[in-house]
């Protein structure tokens, strides 16, 4: 087991970008790692507004949400989950959205 340690974060440092790992956790989070991968910090280059845009974009209308809200219906299609939706292509409809 790794020793714990009381040190302390530097704080005379220069200010801490919006990517920094927090001092308050023991390791990184997988979001730095995967924002910062391959980069350093001075690399770092924060995304332009299209970039944001683009991104939300392709998050918002994926194919995997499509198929995610399918099966999602389709289980509880198959447990007949509200019950008072019914079952048949009107009850699945419903759970669909």
């Amino acid at each position: 087991m790794d020793a714990q340690t009381d040190e302390k974060p530097d704080t005379t440092s220069a200010p801490e970008s919006a990517v920094s790992p927090s001092h308050n956790r023991r390791r990184p989070s997988l979001f730095y790692f995967l924002v910062m991968s391959g980069k350093t910090q001075e690399q770092f280059q924060p995304l332009t507004q299209s970039e944001r845009t683009e991104a939300y974009m392709k998050g918002l209308f994926s194919p995997f949400l499509l198929v995610n809200a399918g099966f999602s219906a389709g289980v509880t299609q198959a447990q007949d989950v509200p019950h008072s939706w019914g079952q048949g292509a009107e009850g699945y409809g419903r759970r669909l959205g």
